[in-house]
């Protein structure tokens, strides 16, 4: 079973398995205990993420976007 879970979320180490960080970038003052795997090339893409920060894109369209 695949779970979504905040990074910043308390760690349940039985119960949360295999804890994969996917973001395109690793935040600052992340600590690696956080996470088991970073995966960057599941995130979204820096342009489609500039994108959704920069206020050009809408919730519903980055899902479509990310669905093609």
């Amino acid at each position: 079973m695949i779970r979504t879970k905040s990074v910043y979320s308390p760690i349940e180490r039985p119960r949360d398995g295999l804890r994969i960080l996917v973001t395109r970038f690793r935040g600052r003052g992340l600590p690696k205990s956080r996470y088991d795997m970073w995966m960057p090339n599941l995130a979204p893409s820096e342009q489609l993420l500039r994108n959704f920060k920069s206020g050009k894109l809408k919730v519903v369209r980055v899902s479509a976007a990310l669905s093609r």
